[in-house]
């Protein structure tokens, strides 16, 4: 056989398989079990395949149209860039500035002012190059006065405004949701757009879609409602005499980044499509709106809070790669404390590895072609679309923020999310999964995050378990430390599992758990009189229970007032276990939350 390169490539050409016939090879493989236990359903509704092929994106919408947006992001495929900001709260305004400096000078191209109060704007910039950075405000920021004074430092300074790259924090649509205001002020949002026109670098408002996810709301309602909230601004602008060019002009948009990785990428890559389609119907043909995403509050947890730092990790990655311009992470340690040198430092540097060590920078698109992630996109735009026309339907957006309506569909759905992590069907490593009960805060800077209020306000998905985990420091501050026991009736699999079960469920509550010997009746009461404690675990196969439960509850009562667990649930046996004194059962199918709040009233 000749060794020329025809021949060789000929040897690597493989026959084109179609979807059907892998699909009979994975069922083949699957050996009776059911394909449809492969697809992944979400949050959203959405049923994800387990593979998907290049035949699927013919049957696709939308998606040439977002291929061309990202190709004017990136003129002739080049390397991308991304803003990596970093936070600066500001209440003393030398220190913020000198805070502000440091990060500059340490890897930071962006600065997040966060105001508590109005400010020296000379002082705070001072040294500051808006020409070479990008800068933006937070807080107190929402008025036209602040906006001027901006205005007029850069003229000031004889800085182009074409030549910055800022923008100014300022979602009053968004106060409709929050209760601040109680209607929106039409006329005083185009004085303030109108005096800003020729908008350049500079960006006077933003819409925020994390309100809805940091509230609790899925992928396809961030998306949706977002959209709804755009056509607000819009709508409002236009009747007021502006052009839709002249309000995207002066528009930043904003997106909080979750944990969910693929999900997030597509999320940000449906937001484009969207908006390039609402602008459209405006008359602006092709527009790439720039888009700033930050750390979700949502995502995050204050107990084993170095998780946050995989956390803010992946949802970095899930930004860039999803074609964010410009990211905000924070810091681990956020609502727990003020942020240390070591926390910013980490913060600053996932943006920086992800650029200079990851290469994530070196290509336009990293996802274009993923027959996965093409798909899921475009079911996120289908869906997004959907609930949009269901919005608009039944009135506008301040309309539907009003009658409660927004709030109403982000509280089902935040509900539902909290179900399934009480449950632990959602797993958060560190809270409802592999604990660390040694764990402690002597504080919260915000823990309102804690609150289950019917509300926008931001909050953890884990705050059933943070609350859990507080209320057991107050008692344990109060000198009320419960001890708790486990006895494994038995050795085995099954006793060791339930242990190690046994610990992680309690250990979301901050409760560590003492493992006796297997018992023996001399040995184990023995070791109850000892310990005294207030809770002992039965751990065993459901046989023991079945065989010896009834008595050693029995043998406990007789000598300690402990509540008695069994881990697993004998429910035929039930019944008879709890006659005989057994007070819980806890097992796989159980809602932490509820159980372990239930058992804790009774240790006062």
């Amino acid at each position: 056989m000749s060794d020329s390169p025809s021949n060789f490539f000929s040897l690597l050409s493989f026959p084109d398989s179609t979807k059907s016939e892998w699909k009979e090879k994975v069922v083949k493989d699957l050996k009776g079990k059911d394909y449809e236990s492969l697809i992944w359903k979400t949050d959203e509704g959405l049923q994800i395949e387990p593979m998907y092929f290049q035949e699927d994106l013919r049957e696709l919408k939308n998606l040439q149209n977002l291929h061309n947006i990202d190709a004017n992001d990136n003129p002739a495929f080049a390397n991308r860039h991304w803003t990596n900001f970093e936070k600066v709260l500001v209440s003393d305004v030398k220190k913020a500035n000198q805070e502000a400096l440091e990060a500059l000078e340490n890897g930071a191209d962006g600065i997040e002012f966060h105001l508590q109060s109005e400010v020296d704007l000379s002082l705070l910039l001072s040294g500051i190059l808006p020409q070479y950075c990008a800068l933006s405000f937070h807080g107190k920021t929402n008025n036209q006065h602040f906006i001027s004074e901006l205005k007029s430092w850069l003229s000031k300074q004889g800085i182009d405004q074409n030549l910055v790259n800022i923008f100014v924090d300022n979602d009053p649509m968004a106060d409709l949701l929050s209760g601040k205001a109680s209607e929106f002020a039409t006329s005083s949002f185009a004085k303030v757009i109108q005096a800003n026109e020729k908008a350049g670098g500079l960006k006077i408002f933003t819409l925020d879609l994390g309100l809805y996810q940091n509230a609790g709301a899925d992928t396809v309602q961030q998306l949706g409602i977002g959209i709804h909230h755009l056509v607000a601004y819009l709508d409002n602008g236009t009747d007021a005499g502006m052009s839709a060019a002249t309000i995207f002009d002066n528009l930043m948009v904003k997106s909080s980044i979750g944990n969910e990785y693929f999900i997030e990428i597509a999320k940000l890559r449906a937001l484009k499509a969207l908006i390039a389609k609402i602008a459209s119907s405006y008359g602006i043909e092709n527009h790439a709106q720039k888009i700033h995403s930050y750390s979700s509050v949502w995502s995050k947890s204050f107990y084993d809070p170095y998780v946050n730092m995989l956390r803010n990790t992946t949802e970095a990655m899930s930004a860039i790669i999803g074609g964010a311009d410009s990211i905000s992470i924070s810091p681990y340690d956020e609502g727990m404390a003020e942020p240390s040198a070591f926390s910013k430092r980490i913060t600053r540097n996932i943006s920086l590895i992800l650029q200079e060590e990851s290469y994530l920078g070196k290509v336009a698109d990293p996802v274009a072609g993923s027959y996965y992630i093409e798909t899921l996109t475009a079911k996120l735009i289908e869906g997004a679309w959907a609930l949009f026309l269901n919005l608009e339907d039944k009135g506008t957006f301040e309309t539907n923020a009003k009658s409660g309506y927004l709030l109403s569909l982000v509280t089902d759905k935040r509900n539902e999310k909290l179900e399934k992590i009480a449950s632990r069907k959602t797993t958060f490593i560190g809270t409802n999964q592999f604990p660390n009960p040694s764990d402690s805060l002597e504080k919260l800077l915000k823990p309102e995050w804690m609150e289950n209020t019917d509300s926008f306000l931001p909050r953890h998905a884990a705050l059933q378990f943070e609350a859990l985990r507080h209320q057991m420091e107050s008692k344990k501050a109060g000198g009320k430390i419960p001890k708790a026991v486990i006895l494994p009736l038995s050795n085995g699999f099954m006793p060791s599992a339930r242990i190690n079960f046994s610990q992680s469920f309690f250990g979301t509550a901050g409760i560590s758990l003492l493992v006796l010997s297997a018992f023996s009746k001399e040995n184990s009461i023995s070791e109850l009189k000892e310990q005294n404690p207030d809770l002992v675990i039965l751990c065993g196969s459901d046989e023991d229970y079945v065989a010896m439960g009834e008595s050693v509850a029995e043998s406990i009562q007789n000598v300690s007032k402990a509540k008695i667990v069994i881990a697993g649930n004998p429910v035929e046996h039930a019944d008879k276990l709890q006659a005989a004194g057994v007070d819980y059962f806890i097992h796989a199918r159980s809602n932490v939350v509820n159980s372990l709040s239930q058992i804790i009233e009774t240790l006062d």
